[in-house]
């Protein structure tokens, strides 16, 4: 018998409301929205720590202070969007 989630997959098209790029690769949605809640979530995992040292890093070269923290907030918001286009064949 197939699972409740390939039994809607089969019926409608599923999206996935989430940062979470792991969550979206095991479940492979259609398409997939987030929010800025979502991608604090996501990148507070372990899975994400990549995407944050890099951000970081990033956001260090953009100025000094809050110029900082505007900066790194905005690439991961980026960095995930773009992840999760990686994996995702709809929208994003």
């Amino acid at each position: 018998m197939a699972s409740k989630l390939d039994q809607l997959k089969a019926i409608t098209t599923v999206v996935a409301d989430t940062g979470d790029i792991e969550a979206v690769k095991a479940f492979r949605p259609v398409d997939s929205t987030t929010n800025p809640t979502l991608v604090l979530k996501a990148v507070a995992s372990p899975a994400s720590a990549d995407l944050v040292e890099e951000a970081i890093a990033w956001g260090k070269q953009q100025g000094a202070g809050a110029a900082i923290v505007d900066a790194v907030a905005d690439r991961l918001a980026v960095s995930v969007g773009a992840a999760l286009a990686k994996i995702v064949p709809g929208r994003v």
